[in-house]
């Protein structure tokens, strides 16, 4: 139901172009978001239960009633967003009613197609971009389909196109609740992220916003790469035929030769503008087109999407997102729906609200100064050893770090006490610290293009030398496993065949699961890429210490990804028994690289750094808010668990089809086919 309250401030929307009065709209308060939310959280328990043909249906008819005012809806994009008619009548409307019908299909098909996944709940769709009905229909669609509701918030200056599909969602019979609007400044955003009945949040917008998603204050990278405070533009180009005959506030402009880092570059503009300038590198990362012959270029090009000969070819059944700092997610799809489902098993993490000093937390590894080898309590002892011959000591043996194919020594030549259940000693580990995360990412860094270049059954017969290699010291690791964590001699053998089971199952996979041909209607082929994300940190947990690192490794690095791993810092001991046998099972210096110490001071330096493409954190609340929170500067891909635990040993939460999605990025290269003629 529409809601117009009193006491609410009033904007007003108007043509970008000319300047007219179109609408006076109310500005949504922190209330209103409290009551969206309840409506949704309301509507979400009938919903998501429906069959997914009464879904997929209610999907149909919103199809059928857009297409029915299809006019209607391009005049008013155009007169709100300012885009040409044509262009929001001939291209963005009907793929607007293509994805929903090609969601529709999705609903249909999700018990068979998404047979082990769920929704996720409330889903907060925020959109800045002034583009609106188009992105609108990318974050509406596949959260619907899939069983969730939707609390939207449109643009601030292209909001008229978002509730009159609210209307004409009430007119098709969307259940109540299902999709709610609101309308206000960028600031409701926070208030959305920040909701603690708020699942997930969708964003397609600026740096600033995506950075600024959780009601927090922006992360010191974004501050550091210049991405605030409105500077210049650029210069606009001269020798343009005479002034354009418009006297609205947000002119077309073309800017020359911008400088790399101008805000014509950079950001979105808030009006109609492009800008060019001389490329001779690849830095593009949302989109790129190009016209060659070489399929081989479009393979390397870090982008979300290539197009061949050609340019804004989209379909809803061809994901669309960016990399690294354009973002990631891709809307549309198969690849799509993974935004917004859950795996079956997983109950939603509430870890409730938490106030962090994410200047202090984990900036130190907690360690000051180093422990002093017997100046433990008195509970804990030195594990008593067989006394050896007179003449001879005991031979030490020291764990380092591992990484670029080599064991290296700390940077801070500093060592933690690992110990057993008893609390007897059992060795030393190396203290890692900032300056060694910084060292193996480099290491990663170097070897992650020559390795996701290998071919796929290559890297498959590197993941089974491990597993042979680990098979011919099962006895050894289990045997120390077990004096390490205390489990019985069997239950230490079963988690070591388990890992082996992990190794194989990933190798199987390989070779299986490199993409696919999606069906559009491009008269010729788009290829769907699963491509590797570059550079993954991950922070492993303590349970199941050996078993869990392997399952976090496996799927990473067959997908094609370095790792830099943080093992357990409980028991950290298995995963460094591993080093010898990489480095005898053909592993590439820099693919795997191993760092010892305080999980959540190296989760810090991995989140942070930029040359860090996704981070993978098993451990506390508190950890896996300061990862999201961090990498929301860098717009890193996160995995966190919240501080819930998994069951490593069960194939669904150890090796399910969410650590294929984790583990890969998809690239979509659209390839026309025809004859060709001559001019």
């Amino acid at each position: 139901k529409w809601l117009k309250l009193e006491g609410r401030e009033t904007t007003s929307s108007t043509n970008p172009v000319t300047g007219e009065l179109l609408a006076t709209t109310l500005q949504g308060e922190p209330e209103d978001v409290e009551a969206a939310v309840q409506a949704a959280t309301k509507a979400f328990e009938g919903w998501s239960r429906l069959p997914c043909h009464a879904r997929a249906r209610h999907l149909h008819n919103m199809a059928r009633t857009i297409q029915k005012h299809q006019r209607l809806l391009a005049l008013l994009e155009s007169l709100n967003t300012g885009k040409p008619v044509g262009e929001a009548r001939d291209r963005d409307l009907p793929l607007v009613v293509r994805h929903f019908y090609h969601h529709a299909g999705w609903a249909q098909l999700m018990g068979i197609e998404m047979g082990g996944w769920k929704p996720l709940g409330v889903v907060a769709a925020v959109v800045t971009w002034n583009s609106s009905l188009l992105l609108l229909a990318w974050k509406i669609c596949p959260a619907l389909a899939m069983g969730n509701t939707v609390v939207l918030l449109p643009p601030p200056r292209a909001r008229l196109s978002a509730l009159l599909l609210a209307e004409l969602g009430a007119q098709a019979g969307l259940p109540p609740g299902v999709l709610n609007v609101l309308t206000g400044e960028r600031a409701l955003a926070g208030g959305l992220a920040a909701h603690p009945g708020v699942d997930a949040v969708a964003v397609a917008g600026s740096v600033e916003v995506r950075a600024s998603r959780g009601a927090l204050p922006l992360p010191p990278m974004c501050q550091r790469a210049g991405l605030l405070g409105g500077r210049s533009w650029g210069s606009p180009c001269s020798g343009l035929p005479g002034p354009p005959p418009l006297k609205g506030p947000m002119l077309p402009a073309l800017f020359s030769s911008p400088e790399r880092r101008s805000a014509s570059v950079t950001q979105e503009a808030p009006w109609h503008g492009t800008h060019w300038r001389t490329q001779k590198t690849q830095e593009t990362r949302l989109l790129g087109h190009t016209h060659t012959p070489d399929l081989a270029l479009c393979r390397s090009l870090q982008v979300g999407t290539v197009w061949i000969n050609g340019q804004n070819l989209f379909d809803a059944a061809a994901g669309v997102g960016g990399t690294k700092e354009s973002g990631n997610g891709r809307d549309g799809g198969k690849e799509g729906l993974y935004e917004y489902v859950r795996p079956s098993w997983q109950s939603r993490a509430r870890p409730g609200p938490m106030e962090l000093d994410y200047k202090t937390f984990a900036a130190s590894s907690g360690v000051d100064p180093p422990p002093v080898p017997g100046g433990f309590p008195m509970s804990v002892r030195v594990q008593s050893l067989p006394r050896p011959p007179l003449y001879l000591c005991r031979v030490d043996r020291t764990y380092k770090l591992y990484y670029g194919g080599a064991q290296k020594r700390p940077e801070g030549m500093a060592s933690l006490p690992v110990l057993d259940p008893a609390g007897n000693v059992l060795a030393y580990v190396a203290d890692g610290s900032a300056k060694d995360i910084r060292n193996a990412v480099e290491a990663a860094h170097k070897a992650a293009p020559g390795w996701g270049k290998r071919a796929a059954h290559a890297r498959a017969q590197v993941l089974y030398y491990v597993a042979e290699n680990l098979e011919l010291r099962r006895e050894e690791v289990a045997s120390r496993l077990g004096v390490l964590t205390g489990a019985p001699p069997e239950e230490a053998q079963r988690e070591v065949d388990l890992g082996l089971e992990r190794l194989f199952h990933w190798a199987a996979l390989c070779d299986k699961s490199g993409g696919t041909v999606q069906e559009t209607p491009l008269h010729g082929t788009t290829l769907q890429l699963r491509q590797p994300l570059g550079v993954v940190g991950v922070a492993c947990p303590d349970e199941r210490p050996l078993l869990s690192f392997l399952s976090l490794l496996a799927p990473a690095v067959a997908r094609g990804n370095a790792v830099v791993m943080v093992p357990s810092p409980r028991y950290p001991l298995p995963a460094l028994d591993l080093c010898q046998i990489f480095d005898t099972s053909d592993v590439p210096g820099g693919v795997v690289n191993i760092v010892t110490g305080n999980r959540d001071h190296l989760s810090r330096t991995l989140a942070q750094h930029h040359d860090v493409q996704a981070m993978w954190y098993f451990g506390s609340p508190e950890g896996s808010q300061f990862v999201e929170w961090a990498s929301a500067g860098n717009l890193k891909r996160t995995w966190v668990s919240h501080g819930v635990p998994r069951r490593w040993e069960d194939p669904a939460q150890g090796a399910g089809e969410e650590f294929l999605y984790q583990a890969t990025q998809c690239k979509n290269v659209w390839i026309p086919m025809g004859e060709i003629f001559a001019n």
